[in-house]
Order: C-alpha cells, then structure tokens, then sequence
C-alpha cells in the first residue's frame, strides 16, 4: 500500500508532461505538480512542520489548494481542509478544534474577508513580525501564509513562504517522503454540521487512497478523461472523489473556482469534459442555460444516473452511476460499476465498494433487516475514516466495527441499496412515522414541482404535522394540486397539511450546498406559529385570515409609510440586489417616492431589503390613502406595478399583491390577484410589508417592530 505522497511520485515518473490540472487558460502537468509539492514540504519543514502537525488550507478551487495538499502530505503532515464558506465563529471553530499549527490562505473570496476574520480573532497578527504567532484565542496556530495584498505585519506572503522552498528531489526530501506510512492520518474533514458542532473527520493515507481508487473503478476513468472539478476540494468527495480518482487514472481535473452556468457550459465544451460532479442545482442550471446544447459536450460518466438531470445532462450512451456515501465512508461507500445494465445504475444508489460491507439494522434494537425491509446503513470495511477527530474510537463504532450512519435506505435481494434519506428525517404525527423522503418524491412526481423538501412542524395535540416547501416548476401549481397529488398516493397523515412556495435562491444551505433542514424546520415552525393548517380549511380571503374587513384594514394602512422586502435564506444576496436596484436609477426617481434603500437584519432566518418612501406617488400608495373600496384597489394595483420591478430583478417574481391587516404592518406579497385573497398562494419567499413609522432602530434607521408577522402560509 502507497502513501499519496508516493502515488503523486509514481504519478509524475508515468504521465510526466501530460495535464493533471487545468484551471483557466493554465496547465499543470503531472511532473509540475509533484515539483510543486516538493517545494511547498520543504518550505513547510523549514517552519517545523512534520508528520503530524496539522496544516489548514483556506482557499477555492485552483492548482495551489492541490500543491499545498500533496506538499503537506509528502510531509507526514496532516491536511485540514477549511470550508471557504466559512464565516468568522466557524472559522475560529475550525482552527481551534483541529490544533491547526499553519494556515495557508488567501487574502479573501467572493463576499469573505478572511484576513479580517483571523485578525479579529488574533490581533497579535498586527503586531507581531518574523516571529512564530502566539494568540490567546487560537493558541496551537503558529505560522499565517497568504496569498494576498497588503498583508498584517504577523502574515507571511505566499512568495516569501515559496522562496523557502526547494523544488527539486534531495536526500533530505527522499527520506522525509519514505518516512510516511499508510497508516499515518491525512487529513481532517469537517462534516456540514446540520444537527451540532462539525466533527472532524479523520482518514488516513490507506483510506483515502482505497477510497480514491474503488471511486475510479466505479466510474470507469481512465487516462483520455477530463473530469470538470467544481466540487469544493474542502471536502471529501472534492479531494477524493474528484481529484485523487481523476489524478490516479493519469486523467486530467478541470478545476473552476466559482459556477457559472455560462462560463462552465464554455469550460465543459472546449476541454471536452467527459466527467461531472455536480449539485442539482448547478445540473439544471446548466440544463435551463439559453446555451446548452448537449451535443456540444462529451459528458457519458460520473454520479447523477438517477438523478431527474441525467437523461438531458448525459450523453445518450452514458455510463452514469447511482451513488451514496459521506465524509466518514471515503467518500462513496456504495456505487454502480459504469457497465453495469442502465436501469440498475439508475434505479438504485448501487452496491457496497470493494473492501466495505453494508448492513441495514432496525435503528433501536440494531438487528440486521431482511431484504427490502427499510433501516439504518452501518458501514464497515477499508476506506472508512479511523475516527472523529479528539474522540474515542470506541465511541465512534459499535462492537464490531460498525460506523452507525443515522442514513435510511433497504438493500434489495440483489444487494442493491436504495437510499431514503436521513433517519432523523422522520415526522412523528399522532403517533405515527412518516418518512419525509416518501413525501418528497411523491411530491417530485408532480409536473409543477421541480424542488420538494419536507420538514415537521410542531403542534400541540398531534405532536408534529406535515410541512413541505416546494420550488415550483410551473407557476400555476397550486397547494389544493399538491393535496390532490398527494391525496392519490399517500395515506391522508402523510398529506402535507402546510404547503410553502420558494425561489430555489431562498433556500438555506449548508456550507456544503446542501439545504440546511435545521433552518427549514425553523423556518417551517415560524410560519406555521399562528397559521391553521392548508390542509383543515378552505381557501379564505385575506380579510378572512386577519378577521378583519377592508375597511379595517384600509384604515390600519393608512399609518404605514415604509416598504421592505423580507428575504428568507442566506444564499440570497440582498446586498448585490441593493447595488443592481440603485444602478437602473429606481430609488433616484422621485416620482416613484423612493428616496433610500437599505439592507438589514431581521433574523438568523431573513434579510431586509428597505424602502424609504417620502412624497411622490409611492408614499402615497404606503400610506393608504384611499376614499373607498375603488381608490384603495387602484391604489393597491399601483403599488404593485411600482414593486414589480424591484421584485422582478431579486428573484422570478411576476405577481404581486396586497394584504392589510389592523393595528399591524399591512403585507404586500405574490398572488394571483392584486386584491382578494392574496395571500392563499404565497410564492417564492418574497414579502413586502409595510412598517409604522415610528419604530427605530438602535442606531437610528428604522425598523418594523417585533409584531410584524412572518409571512403567512398557504
């Protein structure tokens, strides 16, 4: 068995001048790299690190993350993958838990001021100069290596970092590569932390490398493909499953460090991609681009067989697999073989790799299921991580071995296994177990749906209900369709008795990219607090909602005089909205009475995105004034043809409507009318409310009061 610091050695002697990586218009061939690793251990020795000392990599995609890797490697060191999603307490989180001795950074990415969060956290990084760090806060951190500008006094630059290095093979650098064994720990992979703190995930040079191999056996690579590596290489399956596989078939990795439906369309067409690892979301981006054409692109292998993607994503002929795995397996620990019969690769998550062995217990007495019977996967066998990081082995597996993974799935009488979803996805309601997964591809097989994740609610009598956000396909779904759809299939407890409609942009993820389900849940429990179930009633008016006439509610608006739109979800980017909005010249345009916007912070749930109104027609319409029924619906039409515009450049919005509501802020959200019962079919996450006046903020800007209600489901 081989260490990665001797695979990437092997590697290089093979393939030499062939491309490992491409990034951009750049290539890095085989032998570059591992003179590139050569360089970076030994400019890493000459600060003291060696076998064990933990090396942290805070960086996107590109050539560097992977010389920084191999360099650690070839060390004996310890690679500690760091999320670039990362935000400040996360950040020092990681660093702290994993002892981290060096961290290799980047100035920042995207909206991520990295440097400002370490030196929030460690101001001894402005101060102290040529001189191993000693912070309080972080107090197994020693050394800061940036690739950047204008960089703190204690932070050494990347190029003063490479100068120390030697690229070419020495004794020195020979010994220190053989001294690794296999079995010595690799790397720290932190887990997305859905249900707690992220745990460390501990695999060793054997475990990787068996990983890495039974990865490319399953997908059939070999060295003609090119496999297109937008997959964060901070996590297993991007380190792993992308790049070692692809590196270790002599193949090429095409790295990309951030999506873009058009630019990955132009990358994955030129460099003939043949391999893909992606999201969902970024497989029907690509699917719905204006450009996509797939006869312009070679891709026939990779994960996604039994995805809704495949058929348009794939070529014809493809050799796509169905797979299932995590972090802790390394990282696929079941997969199709690329030739086995097409509906088998996509009508199951495949079979146990080589060298592991699944088994599916009842998730309270742990006793083995026979075939077909649903349970919780253990997994055992060669590519499994040696531990959590700082946790006891034995409190990491049963008896014999055994890594209990909280997944639900049933292996067939062929071995094959069909994934479920997480055990604790499982809504206890009077009494009875429902399997969100069942809900949502029920849901799924419903024409107008395109994205469905189920989450419980709670409720004081039958201790939790069914709720679903759904990411309509087809504007015109309705809740009462869903009902009905799931009324056919399903017994009536599972039915979801809440129903949302989301953007995809809403939806809060994880820094995986995997939706967060915690914050769905808390999501799903703050618009169900004072709403009675979709599913107990008819559709009722707004005034029927609010118990109030119009009449009521026009007078309650009257005393209302600012607008705002509440984004749930952290992937949207209210900021970038507010600079897109300024930039057309709507909140310059008197005429429509806006005067400022602002971007705020209404929860850990939602943004803010504030409209200031003064005395055009916008004001106007915000305060209500309204003689009677007619004035106050026109007034109503023109508030939404002013909104349209703002709400047409933040997500797919094109219906706007009003609701009032007395003694509160009145709500202007999607409907189907602009008047009536507005808010029966509330859509895409959106809400615009409107906010007495005379609540402040603390520092002096205005805010709507703790009273404003969340927006209404149904």
């Amino acid at each position: 068995m081989q260490t990665i610091g001797h695979r990437l050695r092997s590697l290089a002697a093979e393939h030499g001048s062939r491309p490992a990586v491409r990034f951009g218009n750049d290539a890095v061939s085989f032998a570059d790299l591992a003179a590139d690793a050569r360089r970076v251990a030994a400019a890493l020795a000459e600060l003291g690190v060696g076998k064990g000392t933990r090396v942290g990599i805070l960086m996107p995609n590109r050539p560097d993350w992977l010389r920084c890797a191999f360099g650690i490697l070839r060390l004996g060191a310890i690679v500690v993958p760091l999320n670039t999603l990362f935000r400040g307490p996360e950040l020092q989180y990681a660093l702290h838990h994993a002892d981290v001795t060096v961290l290799i950074t980047v100035d920042r990415f995207l909206r991520h001021d990295y440097l400002a969060m370490l030196v929030e956290r460690c101001p001894e990084l402005t101060q102290q100069h040529g001189m191993p760090l000693r912070s309080e806060a972080l107090p197994a951190l020693r050394h800061v290596i940036c690739d950047g500008d204008d960089l703190p006094r204690g932070v050494m630059a990347w190029e003063d970092f490479l100068a120390r290095g030697e690229p070419g093979s020495t004794p020195w650098s020979i010994a220190a590569l053989d001294a690794v064994a296999p079995t010595d720990d690799a790397a720290i992979f932190f887990t997305s932390g859905s249900t707690a703190a992220p745990k460390g995930v501990v695999h060793t040079h054997a475990s990787i490398l068996v990983g890495a191999d039974t990865v490319a056996d399953r997908l059939g690579l070999d060295g003609d493909d090119v496999t297109y590596g937008y997959l964060p290489l901070f996590f297993n399956g991007g380190l792993v499953g992308v790049a070692l596989a692809t590196l270790s078939r002599g193949a090429c990795v095409l790295l990309q460090e951030v999506f873009d439906a058009d630019e990955t369309l132009a990358l994955l067409a030129r460099h003939r991609c043949t391999t893909i690892f992606a999201w969902p979301h970024q497989a029907e981006a690509l699917i719905r681009h204006p450009h996509f054409d797939r006869s312009r692109l070679a891709i026939r292998k990779g994960p996604g067989a039994n995805a809704k993607w495949a058929t348009a994503l794939f070529q014809p002929d493809h050799q796509a697999v169905g797979t299932w795995g995590m972090s802790e397996t390394g990282p696929m620990a079941s997969c199709a073989r690329w030739d086995d019969p097409l509906a088998d690769r996509a009508g199951a998550h495949g079979r146990p790799m080589p060298g592991l062995e699944l088994r599916i217990v009842d998730p309270e007495t742990h006793q083995p299921l026979p075939p077909d019977a649903d349970g919780e996967i253990i997994v055992r066998g060669s590519s499994l991580m040696r531990t959590y990081y700082k946790r006891d082995p034995a409190d990491c597996f049963d008896a014999e071995g055994f890594f209990h993974t909280g997944d639900t799935a049933h292996l067939d009488a062929g071995g094959w296994l069909h994934f479920i979803g997480r055990s604790k996805d499982v809504i206890k309601t009077a009494g009875v177990n429902v399997a969100a997964a069942e809900v949502e591809a029920t849901l799924l097989q419903h024409p107008g749906v395109n994205v469905a994740h189920v989450v419980p609610v709670p409720h004081p009598t039958r201790g939790e209900n069914v709720a679903a956000f759904i990411v309509r396909r087809d504007p015109a779904c309705s809740i009462a369709d869903l009902q009905a759809h799931c009324d056919a299939t399903l017994a009536s407890y599972k039915v979801p008795r809440h129903i949302f409609f989301l953007a995809e942009e809403a939806l809060p993820t994880l820094g995986s990219g995997k939706v967060d389900r915690q914050r769905l849940r808390a999501l799903a429990a703050e618009l169900t607090r004072d709403a009675k179930p979709t599913r107990d009633r008819d559709e009722p008016g707004a005034a029927q909602r609010s118990g109030r006439t119009a009449r009521q509610q026009d007078a309650a608006a009257q005393r209302h005089h600012r607008l705002f739109l509440l984004i749930p979800g952290p992937r949207f980017d209210v900021e970038h909205a507010a600079i897109a909005l300024r930039g057309v010249g709507l909140f310059e345009n008197r005429r429509l009475g806006v005067q400022r916007i602002a971007v705020e912070r209404r929860s850990e749930m939602a943004d803010e995105l504030v409209f200031e109104v003064g005395d055009g027609r916008l004001a106007d319409v915000a305060h209500g004034h309204a003689d009677d029924d007619r004035e106050h619906q026109r007034a109503v039409h023109q508030t939404a043809a002013v909104l349209r515009l703002a709400g047409e450049m933040l997500v797919e919005v094109d219906r706007i409507g009003v609701h009032r509501q007395q003694g509160e802020p009145g709500v202007v959200g999607l409907a189907d009318r602009a008047a009536g019962p507005v808010l029966q079919d509330l859509a895409d996450g959106v809400v615009v409310e409107v906010a007495p006046p005379q609540v402040r903020h603390r520092h002096g800007a205005l805010t709507p009061p703790s009273s404003v209600p969340a927006p209404v489901p149904g």
